[in-house]
């Protein structure tokens, strides 16, 4: 039996990259002096990329 998922969408990895990539948070830029505002709930699909950079 499959377990209903209550309508969750997790975002997918490459349209959290294509969002911050359109936002212009890259490595490329001195990311110290933007803000971002982290609007996932769930598995921190923006947290971790975030981060990263």
């Amino acid at each position: 039996m499959n377990k209903p998922n209550d309508g969750v969408v997790f975002t997918r990895d490459w349209v959290v990259e294509l969002m911050l990539d359109c936002c212009g948070y890259s490595a490329a830029n001195n990311l110290a002096e933007k803000f971002i505002i982290e609007p996932s709930y769930g598995r921190g699909a923006f947290l971790i990329p975030i981060v990263k950079k």
